[in-house]
């Protein structure tokens, strides 16, 4: 999967990732739109790097649909 990762202020690129597998308890989303949200304007310019440690791989603004149950999810 494509992946937007964080590398320092100002920085980004465009990574591949391997698709997780859900654990115990887990759901895995298949995204199919994501937003940018104010902390990752942060980010971006660097302001959060005493709390984010690059390369990451940010945000949590996104829609999808379910790819994956783990155990135990119903």
């Amino acid at each position: 999967m494509k992946a937007l990762s964080y590398n320092g202020p100002k920085s980004f690129s465009v990574i591949e990732k391997d698709i997780p597998a859900a654990g115990a308890g887990e759901v895995v989303i298949k995204i199919a739109y994501c937003g940018i949200c104010g902390t990752d304007r942060h980010i971006y310019h660097g302001v959060m790097d005493d709390r984010v440690n690059p390369p990451m791989v940010p945000g949590h603004e996104m829609s999808g649909t379910i790819h994956e149950l783990g155990s135990g999810v119903s």
